[in-house]
């Protein structure tokens, strides 16, 4: 879905298997994707970022997987391909 989080998620009924973050790569676009999803993902369900890893252009999302989402209890480190990270929620 190419639009705004807001926009993306309002509507649209909660529950999904995965999440694939792709948007803007500064740290507080980061972090609100995540936020505004993580709730809609199933227990089990997958959350996978791009340009995670490996991206020595895109800092801040490694910043915000490395500070928030690698120590978060709701989230257990699932593995990484080239600059795509993905995370289980516990």
């Amino acid at each position: 879905i190419a639009t705004t989080s807001e926009r993306a998620l309002s509507g649209i009924p909660f529950h999904w298997r995965m999440i694939f973050i792709d948007g803007a790569h500064d740290y507080d676009s980061v972090k609100r994707d995540v936020e505004l999803s993580l709730p809609g993902l199933m227990q089990g369900g997958l959350l996978v970022l791009h340009d995670a890893a490996n991206s020595p252009s895109w800092p801040d999302v490694e910043r915000y997987v490395r500070d928030c989402l690698q120590h978060s209890p709701l989230l257990q480190w699932y593995g990484a391909c080239g600059t795509l990270v993905a995370f289980t929620k516990r």
